[in-house]
Order: structure tokens, then sequence, then C-alpha cells
């Protein structure tokens, strides 16, 4: 369950709750691994997702996110971006099994083309209606 934020909200666009596809690495990872995510949420700013391993804010992250061009077709985009993390909260374990652990990670889009940006803006506009 996503941890939800009681504050006065500052974000600059919109933000959906809705699950969506990611693949990401890290920028300074020479391997070329690709790993895989679930988005658990999205705005024209940035998103954040669960993943079992922590990362340390200010890393930097390509990310290939894909999402449905529209509630009605089966059409999925995807777009490229870089993005850096701006933080990283542990999530309460409450199994003691190996590799139970999550962590919610938050970025923030450093490089996003215009285009995207609005494109990621009209998707959660169309699915808060």
């Amino acid at each position: 369950m996503a941890i939800k934020y009681a504050g006065q909200e500052k974000r600059k666009f919109p933000r959906i709750e809705n699950p969506f596809f990611i693949s990401y690495r890290l920028e300074d990872d020479n391997s070329f691994g690709i790993s895989k995510a679930i988005g658990e949420n999205i705005s024209g700013g940035g998103l954040m997702f669960e993943k079992e391993n922590s990362f340390h804010s200010g890393s930097i992250l390509y990310l290939e996110i894909y999402l449905q061009s529209d509630p009605t077709e089966d059409t999925i985009y995807s777009t490229p971006t870089k993005a850096k993390v701006v933080w990283v909260n542990r999530k309460e374990n409450v199994s003691k099994e190996p590799g139970s652990n999550k962590y919610q990670v938050g970025i923030e889009f450093i490089e996003i083309k215009t285009e995207d940006r609005e494109r990621i803006i009209e998707y959660a506009e169309r699915a808060k209606r």
C-alpha cells in the first residue's frame, strides 16, 4: 500500500495513482542490466515505484515508461526519460522472508521531451475523470 501524503500538495502537475509498467537502469551501471517495475503513481514531474533494493537519493536513472494511450484502446506508448531519485522510503516489513523488503522510490524527471510530458499530463487528467 502506498504511503499517502497528508500535507499541502506542492506538485505542479496532476498525479494519478494507477499502475503502469516501467523499465530502468542506473546511469553508472555499465552492465547494461535493465530492471522492470510497476509504477504506482505518475505526474508530469515524476513518478513513484516500488522495488526490493534501495537506491541512494540523487541517483540518476534512465527510464522507459509504458502508458495506455487511451482508456478505451489497447495501444501503449513508450516514453524515454532521464530522472533523479529524490526520495526513498522503506516500507514496513511484517515478514522476515528474504526478498520481502520493499522500498518506495520517488523520482523527478530531469530530461523529458515536452510532448512526452504533455502526454503524461493528459494521461493523468484522463484517468482522474
